[in-house]
């Protein structure tokens, strides 16, 4: 099997089942992010999040472990609430 159908077979079609006092839920298919406790998980991560301080010029992007701070800088504050974040 090519690395890349690996990779897509792990991601695709994931399901997920919260459990709250003692209650699980239905499974639902998981269309998003990267699955936790696995041995392969961080590095998927870290490679969903790798772009993401490029996906504009206006923000700036402070990334560190799992958190992620965002910076803009404007000299008013309505220059900053109308500032289009993407580009």
């Amino acid at each position: 099997m090519h690395p890349t159908r690996l990779v897509a077979s792990y991601l695709d079609t994931r399901l997920q089942s919260v459990c709250c006092n003692g209650v699980f839920s239905d499974l639902e298919v998981i269309n998003f992010g990267v699955p936790q406790g696995s041995n392969i998980g961080p590095l998927l991560f870290i490679i969903y999040i790798n772009d993401l301080p490029n996906v504009s010029t206006t923000l700036f992007f402070i990334l560190f472990a799992n958190q992620m701070l965002l910076v803009i800088n404007g000299v008013h504050i309505t220059q900053v609430i109308t500032t289009k974040f993407l580009g």
